[in-house]
């Protein structure tokens, strides 16, 4: 699976944290019913009206309509390679618990 970032731009005050837990609440369903996506984390900037939020799925088009489903508006999504230092990078168990 590659991975895809999601960007959105909302204003700094708004609380997306419902379509954040729809979202990775829709990924986790999707993928027990067979399509292989994950939601793996989101961010907002505090300084700035930037939402991040990471997914591995097959493709862009899988996560588009995941996001979809959600009703979590964005305005681009983009393949990335992660880059992880010596430590490894994000907890295991975590990653454990998500699926």
């Amino acid at each position: 699976m590659a991975t895809y970032l999601v960007e959105r731009y909302a204003p700094a005050t708004a609380d997306r944290g419902d379509a954040v837990d729809r979202v990775a609440r829709l990924a986790a369903e999707a993928r027990r019913a067979g399509t292989p996506v994950r939601y793996l984390w989101s961010a907002r900037l505090a300084t700035d009206e930037t939402w991040l939020c990471l997914f591995e799925a097959p493709d862009a088009g899988t996560v588009a309509d995941l996001n979809r489903r959600a009703a979590f508006p964005f305005d681009r999504i983009t393949p990335v390679d992660l880059v992880r230092g010596a430590s490894g990078g994000p907890d295991e168990a975590q990653q454990e618990d998500d699926r």
